[in-house]
This record gives structure tokens, sequence and C-alpha cells, in this order.
């Protein structure tokens, strides 16, 4: 097996238009080539999955993106926002965590898949490292990223919590935009990661639905698990969206609407 670092080790440094333009057009228009649904559990809906992620891979470097130049008011408003700790911290412990269940995995195609998930995080991480970089944003020392202790619960509550936060994160960056609160120009420069985002929910709704299936009946505990977790997240999404994120919405939405 070849290190995680080497999947995508010849990445260009300044991928063409026409590939990132095609790049793009393959993560929104991909379909299987296997016509009709396609059961979990099978092997022709596992290896759609495996297709799935391979094939509509972007090849952008965080290296090389263009941040913009952002007017004082815009600076202060996105380097004030306490998130950004919290935002790199997550992403390499969605790497790591991926990373260890991919390993515990003997099938070939989730594996496969499931790498390149941890590999996609780790540069998700390095993007929000660059943007911290280029706008001066002060960070915490990071902590070290340990393995965990139960690398299949990790690996839930990774994918359940990639769920939950991209149901918030997409409607309230939505309406950030729509308010004017983030320039076009930073919203455009992370739509390849917002793309990856919705592919990776994808990956793992698939995974589960493929786990659930192919389980062995005996193998009652893994199955609590995976409802367990469900469940926990679902709660947590009624009371975050009550309690925090509801007022902050109908802030925003004021701004939106005010003439």
């Amino acid at each position: 097996m070849s290190r995680l670092e080497d999947l995508y080790s010849h990445l260009p440094d300044a991928p063409s238009d026409k590939t990132l333009a095609k790049a793009d057009f393959e993560a929104r228009h991909w379909s299987s080539a296997i016509p009709g649904p396609l059961k979990p559990g099978t092997e022709e809906h596992k290896r759609a999955v495996a297709d799935m992620f391979r094939e509509t891979f972007n090849p952008y470097k965080p290296s090389v993106i263009e941040w913009p130049r952002l007017d004082p008011d815009t600076l202060h408003r996105i380097t004030s926002l306490p998130i950004w700790d919290i935002a790199v911290q997550t992403e390499g412990k969605a790497r790591l965590r991926m990373a260890a269940y991919a390993d515990m995995i003997d099938d070939p195609d989730m594996k496969d898949a499931l790498r390149r998930n941890a590999w996609e995080e780790n540069r998700h991480k390095e993007v929000l490292s660059k943007l911290v970089e280029a706008y001066n944003i002060p960070m915490a020392p990071e902590p070290p990223y340990i393995e965990p202790k139960d690398t299949e619960w990790a690996y839930l509550v990774t994918g359940f919590s990639e769920c939950v936060d991209s149901f918030f994160a997409f409607g309230l960056f939505a309406l950030a935009e729509r308010a004017g609160l983030f320039p076009m120009e930073l919203i455009e420069t992370f739509e390849p990661v917002m793309q990856e985002e919705c592919r990776h929910i994808l990956l793992f709704a698939n995974w589960l639905a493929w786990h659930r299936a192919t389980m062995r009946g005996g193998n009652v505990r893994s199955l609590k698990r995976v409802f367990s977790v469900y469940g926990l997240f679902w709660l947590m999404n009624v009371w975050i969206w009550r309690d925090r994120s509801m007022p902050k919405v109908m802030n925003i939405r004021r701004i939106t609407t005010s003439p």
C-alpha cells in the first residue's frame, strides 16, 4: 500500500483552466455507467461509489491559491471570526481518523475511497492554513494529533459531524453572500472546497449504506453504534438550530432584507 501522501503527489502547480473546468463539471454531473438503481451492498454499488470519488477529484493546489485583497472592514470581519483555530484542528483530526479507519477496511475499493477522502481532508487543512497566513490571522498552537483508540467510533463521529457542520455552514455561507458580508472573490475561491465537502458527505452516506448492508449478522454492536451516533447528531442538530443558530440566521436575514 502506498503512502497517503503519494496518492496525488504529482499534481501540476498550476492546473489549466480547462482542467479545472472539467473537474468542476465532473463533480456536478458525474453519473455511474451502470444503468438503473444501485442497491447498497452490491458489488456494483461499491464500485460506483469508489469510481465517483476517484473520477470527481479536483487537482487544485492550496499553495497556488490567490487569496483576494480585502478592504479593511471585510478583513476585520473575516479575521475576527472565532472559528479559525477549531476549523484547522478539525480538518487535522478528520484526516487522521479517516486514514486510521481506512487502514481497518479489507475491501480494496472502499479502502481506496476513504484514503483519498483522508488526503482531501488534509488538503482542506492546508487551504485554511494558507488563508490564515494570507490574512495574518493569529492562531493558537496546534495540539498533537493522536490516533483514536476506538477507530470506528471516531470515523462515525467525524462523518456525521461533516453532515451537521455542512448543513449549517452552506446555509449561513449563502446568507452571508446575500448580505454582502463576504466578497464574491472570496466566495469563488472557496468553491472547490465547498464542492469537496459535498462529495465527502455523498461518500459517507454511501459508505454507511454499504456498511449496514454488508456487516455480518452477528455484528449487532456495530449496527447499534451506527444508529446511536445518528440519533446523537440528530438531537444535536435540533438543539444547535434552536438555541444557537436561529438567532444568528435571523440577524443575517435582517441584513439581507433591509432596504
